[in-house]
């Protein structure tokens, strides 16, 4: 195969014919190219002994001509969104000088601009001068350059010489590099170790005294758990970029005596046998022997034994262990999140309060009423139909939709349920249908809404098959009714198509006492305590491309090769 491909190559005249002749020779099918076993056998080499580097000579030059069409592709395809960028970015603007609107990034920027100009920056300066006699930097971790620019300039003349006000101004930062968390806004957690730095010489060539303060004591943790970290640290590998300074990392409890412990399980690995799949499955459905259900059963199991049984000490009282007790922390929102809860709400009985942020179209409640909706907009549409008789406010068996299902041919579902409507129980489905077509075109949004989940017993449906957290759902989605009737287009066509397009978020507060599992993100859950915390790593990547450097122009010379940024891809070929 490989002599007839090049063969094949050698004999075209078309350069993009034998391009793919010659990958076809030295790549394999997945597109990795091909070793130098796979090209050269123990019998070739022994008969043609010559020919063997000529060949790797050959298959190398494809693989550097191959990685310059890569590089040309990719500076291309970065070129056309850096121009959608730019594109959006004007618009963007546009639209907050058309609404006089500004967001957070502009804040902070034109407040520095402001202070570091040179007609007016010194006024603003002397009038802020006058209320300003300390500065405190909370969380400094995360604050950013352009932040600390600020910072720095409301400070200059603290500790420049004699000042006209007689008052002692002082500055005072405290953060921790190993907390930062909002990189995403900027934060450059070195920039703390650079800042404190620059204070700190600043201060001292004013004669001020500059006190650093490591605060190494957790009121928080137990000996063991503190004992722990510091273990996992004490490898230098796992520590690099911890600290600006690599300064050891090391804590002191002043919970001493109480008990702790650390419990590392297993990983979990994927099976390796092969599954048919299930086409009856739902498409988001995860298999019951992966690794995220294998997990979540076993948190249950775990959880299901130790709550009533296990004591906690909670101010120096024991009592038993509740779930409120319990905080499962994930790196993001996936698969396994959904699995625990299921886990421990159906299969365990244990209460649990739900995902912390969600996508507010996202819920399985907030999905049937715009599909109750949708339904009442265009009675024809049966998707919608079936999916709000299969819902908690008509809780239609799946027997009965599938007879629903096998209308006669020429018409849709709507009109057979209508000439169902002497059959139970499809009679009270109908009146109850027609009376909500009529109060949708009767009632604005809201009370449309607030009808159907009030009198109609539609939350208490929804919160029969759900759970308590569905309340905090339906009542967010009842306030965006209202803000759509105040600030939207009328109609509830307009808002359908308004919630859609949003999918406003939704972040709920985990209270610890509604006594429920709080299973939330790492980055979520700052600044909470639980008793019995669980850290579930998915195994995902720990860099995404958020953390990733920003896209920038590249020029010519940053070009492999020096190939022109010009040259399009198709003339590249016959190069």
């Amino acid at each position: 195969e490989v002599a007839e491909n090049l063969r094949g190559a050698a004999r075209t005249s078309d350069p993009l014919q034998r391009f793919d002749l010659l990958r076809s020779a030295f790549y394999t099918g997945s597109g990795k190219p091909k070793a130098d076993s796979g090209l050269f056998s123990a019998a070739m080499r022994k008969s043609v002994p010559d020919l063997e580097p000529i060949v790797f000579a050959a298959r190398d030059r494809l693989v550097e001509t191959i990685d310059r069409l890569n590089l040309v592709a990719m500076f291309e395809a970065t070129h056309a969104a850096l121009i959608l960028a730019e594109r959006l970015n004007h618009d963007y603007e546009d639209i907050k000088k058309t609404r006089s609107q500004l967001d957070f990034d502009d804040l902070i920027n034109r407040t520095a601009a402001l202070l570091s100009r040179a007609d007016v920056g010194a006024w603003v300066h002397y009038k802020l001068d006058q209320g300003i006699d300390h500065i405190l930097v909370d969380e400094a971790q995360d604050t950013s350059p352009v932040q600390w620019t600020i910072i720095q300039s409301l400070a200059e003349d603290f500790f420049s010489g004699e000042t006209a006000r007689g008052t002692h101004r002082t500055m005072f930062a405290v953060g921790d590099e190993k907390q930062s968390i909002y990189s995403f806004q900027g934060a450059r957690p070195e920039r703390f170790s650079d800042e404190s730095s620059a204070t700190e010489r600043r201060v001292r060539e004013s004669g001020s005294a500059f006190s650093p303060i490591r605060l190494q004591l957790s009121f928080r943790s137990t000996e063991d758990v503190l004992s722990a970290v510091d273990a996992v640290f004490d490898n230098p590998a796992h520590a690099k970029g911890l600290s600006a300074r690599n300064e050891p990392v090391v804590h002191a409890s002043n919970r001493i005596g109480q008990a702790g412990l650390v419990d590392v399980w297993e990983t979990i690995a994927p099976a390796e046998t092969i599954h048919e799949e299930e086409w009856t499955a739902a498409f988001d459905a995860t298999p019951e022997d992966a690794p995220a259900n294998i997990l979540a059963q076993r948190i249950a199991a775990t959880l299901a034994d130790w709550i009533g049984t296990e004591t906690v000490i909670e101010k120096g009282v024991p009592r038993p262990m509740q779930p409120g007790d319990v905080i499962v922390l994930v790196r993001k929102r996936d698969a396994f999140v959904n699995a625990l809860t299921r886990a421990l709400k159906t299969r365990r009985d244990i209460p649990v309060a739900g995902a912390d942020r969600l996508v507010l179209t996202s819920h399985i409640a907030v999905q049937d009423l715009v599909a109750l909706g949708h339904f009442v907009l265009l009675p024809e549409d049966d998707l919608s139909l079936a999916s709000i008789l299969k819902s908690p406010l008509f809780d239609l068996s799946e027997e009965h939709v599938a007879a629903l299902a096998g209308r006669p041919q020429g018409t849709n579902v709507w009109q057979h349920l209508r000439s169902l409507h002497e059959q139970p129980p499809y009679g009270d489905l109908v009146k109850r249908l027609e009376r909500y077509i009529a109060l949708s075109r009767e009632l604005p949004v809201y009370d449309f809404y607030a009808r159907i989940l009030g009198r109609d017993g539609g939350r208490a449906a929804f919160l029969g098959r759900l759970g308590s957290e569905v309340g905090d759902i339906i009542d967010e989605f009842l306030t965006f009714a209202l803000d759509h009737e105040k600030n939207g287009l009328p109609g509830l066509q307009s808002f359908i198509s308004g919630l859609e397009m949003e999918a406003p978020t939704v972040k709920r507060e985990q209270d610890k006492e509604r006594n429920e599992v709080r299973i939330m993100t790492v980055h979520a859950a700052k600044g909470l305590e639980a008793p019995v915390v669980f850290l579930v790593d998915g195994g995902a990547k720990p860099f995404s491309h958020s953390h990733m450097p920003q896209l920038r122009f590249l020029s010519t010379t940053d070009l492999v090769g020096g190939l022109p940024a010009w040259l399009p891809l198709k003339d590249f070929a016959n190069t």
